[in-house]
């Protein structure tokens, strides 16, 4: 079975951290994207052997409907 896909945008600062680690626990799979502006990859190192999660580097104003991050996505939660 595939997990359903959530794009969470600001998704290692605090709150945005805190989602992602809801929705793993809950069986998605999580694609955080964030330009660490604010957030700290520390609150994601946790994650990091976690084949259901990934971490996109990019700036959200500088990143389009169509660019890989978004792909077969269900749901996009914006903490940026």
């Amino acid at each position: 079975m595939t997990r359903p896909v959530v794009v969470v945008t600001g998704g290692a600062d605090f709150i945005g951290s805190h989602m992602g680690d809801r929705l793993l626990a809950e069986g998605f799979s999580v694609r955080v994207n964030d330009d660490f502006s604010a957030g700290h990859r520390s609150n994601l190192a946790h994650h990091s052997n976690d084949a259901s999660g990934s971490v996109h580097e990019a700036d959200n104003r500088e990143i389009d409907a169509h660019d890989v991050v978004f792909s077969d996505a269900k749901v996009l939660l914006h903490f940026a």
